[in-house]
């Protein structure tokens, strides 16, 4: 399939988890217009997942009146999405990274989402732009 350049999706919707299947599916099928494999495609959308579950959870903590903006932007070479919110920001000072060792242990269920974010994607960012809070994800597609 010849990929699509130059190209963008945004996509508006409440901070509800009933959501995350049309914005997984949304993700995936961009990512393979985009030239992306498949196998590609449903890494970064198990990243956006993360990041928009993230945003429900910690954010917005589970507030389904507020808003979610994912914003997918191909540009021939690499894929960038933003997931924009004005809940609580992150903050890098509060982020703890589990002990692996002792997480499958006790087989704990959630907090490796970040973790994922940062294996599938090339960069994982996060800051504040035009009033917005924002989850910045990066994915560089192979040169043939």
């Amino acid at each position: 399939m010849n990929r699509v350049k130059d190209f963008f999706l945004k996509v508006n919707f409440k901070a509800d988890t009933r959501y995350l299947t049309l914005i997984n599916s949304l993700t995936l099928d961009f990512c393979l217009l985009s030239g992306f494999s498949e196998e590609q495609g449903k890494n970064v959308s198990l990243a956006v997942d993360e990041a928009v579950t993230n945003t429900i959870k910690h954010a917005y903590h589970f507030d389904s009146s507020k808003d979610v903006e994912v914003f997918l932007n191909f540009d021939g070479r690499k894929l960038v999405i933003k997931v924009y919110h004005t809940g609580v920001p992150l903050s890098p000072d509060n982020l703890v990274f589990p002990d692996m060792k002792e997480y499958l242990e006790r087989y704990k269920k959630g907090g490796l989402g970040i973790l994922l974010m940062i294996k599938f994607m090339d960069s994982v960012e996060y800051g504040k732009e035009k009033g917005k809070h924002f989850c910045k994800l990066v994915k560089e597609i192979e040169q043939a």
